[in-house]
């Protein structure tokens, strides 16, 4: 049931990570609410010495559109952008989810390349936001080094 936003592997993975979260990713952080959507990571830590995988989840409100444009963004700095559609499945409810699992060595790539990919040592703060900016989830993750 996973569904990829957008590339999340690779150079893509680390932008994501640096970005914010992504993702995320030394990162790992229990989400809170943005919009009427959520973005959470689980491990809610990654410690950058001994990284675990990490899985996040991203749901989105019912009102979202599958043709609307979502843009990904951790600590401001963006890390993915597309139509809805392409990274997020409708569930019954009318909601959008997406499930990304980061693996041990996705998060190490991030961690060596904490600060200059615009992750910090800390509290990092993941959105994501609809095309006129307005915040449709946020979470956060914590970075250890």
């Amino acid at each position: 049931m996973s569904a990829a936003r957008g590339p999340w592997n690779g150079a893509s993975l680390l932008r994501r990570l640096i970005a914010s979260a992504i993702v995320v990713l030394a990162l790992a952080a229990c989400g809170s609410s943005g919009g009427s959507g959520s973005f959470t990571f689980s491990p809610a830590t990654i410690n950058c010495s001994n990284p675990a995988a990490e899985t996040e989840t991203a749901q989105l409100p019912s009102s979202v559109k599958a043709t609307d444009t979502f843009t990904d963004t951790v600590n401001g700095t963006t890390i993915a952008t597309g139509a809805v559609s392409t990274g997020f499945q409708q569930q019954p409810d009318g909601t959008w989810r997406s499930i990304t699992q980061e693996t041990v060595a996705a998060l190490q790539g991030a961690c060596a390349a904490v600060t200059s990919n615009g992750l910090i040592t800390g509290t990092n703060t993941a959105q994501i936001l609809d095309s006129s900016g307005k915040v449709l989830a946020q979470g956060s993750f914590t970075v250890v080094r």
